[in-house]
Order: structure tokens, then sequence, then C-alpha cells
């Protein structure tokens, strides 16, 4: 999984092909903590997904840092995102966008741009009528 966030990018979906279907399983070991990775100071995926595999919003509570902090992008909340009945960020993000896309901050492909609007959308929706 460091390769991963180093540098030898694959798809989400093909991280969590394998053993790792939830973040929990990718962070549960000796690998780096989504406080790393991200480079935000919050609780480990794996502290998050845990047991009853809680949403992302758990991790953001507090000051509602959003999808820019963590990415270093342009685009929405996490809150958004995860706010729904989203179990497990393989869920989310399988088959999607590639972690070089994500990680980048960039959103290079009009795919990847159209299904992070899809997976998003109803929460963007009532996030913008709320704000």
């Amino acid at each position: 999984m460091t390769a991963v966030f180093e540098g030898d990018y694959r798809t989400m979906a093909g991280v969590f092909e394998g053993d790792y279907r939830t973040m929990a399983g990718v962070f549960e070991g000796d690998y780096r903590t989504m406080a790393a990775v991200f480079k935000v100071e919050y609780k480990t995926m794996a502290a998050v997904f845990e047991g009853d595999h809680r949403t992302m919003v758990a991790v953001f509570k507090g000051d509602q840092r959003t999808m820019d902090a963590v990415f270093e992008g342009d685009y929405r909340t996490m809150v958004a995102v995860f706010e729904g009945n989203y179990r497990t960020i393989a869920a989310v993000f399988e088959e999607y966008m590639t972690l070089a896309v994500v990680f980048e901050g960039e959103y290079k492909t009009k795919a990847g741009l159209q299904s992070l609007k899809v997976i998003t959308g109803p929460w963007l929706q009532s996030l913008k009528e709320n704000t």
C-alpha cells in the first residue's frame, strides 16, 4: 500500500479487489496512517472502519475538513460524499478514479470527473440547498 501512495498508483478497485476490502484492512498493520497519507492530523482509517465500518465523516468531524484540504484539489467536502449509506472506501471508489488522479489533486479525465459527480450528486445537492 505504501507503494501505491508513493507513486505506483493503481485504481482504487485494484487495491481493494484483494484482501483489503476495507480501509481498516489496509491500515491495520504497518501501513501509514490516513493522517500521513492525506497530510491531516486525524485518526487512522483503521480506527474509523474497525468493527462497524463507520463513514469518513467520523474522521473529519470537528472542523469538517474539505476535500480541498485533503486532496489539495478543488472538490467538495468528504462529508458530502460519505454522509449517506456508503460502507467502505472500497465501495465508493471501486471502478472509478485511479489513486493517481485523486491524490494529484486533479481530475484529469472526464470519465473520472463524471464518476465523482455520480457518487456525490445527491449529497452535494443537499449541501448546496442547506448553505
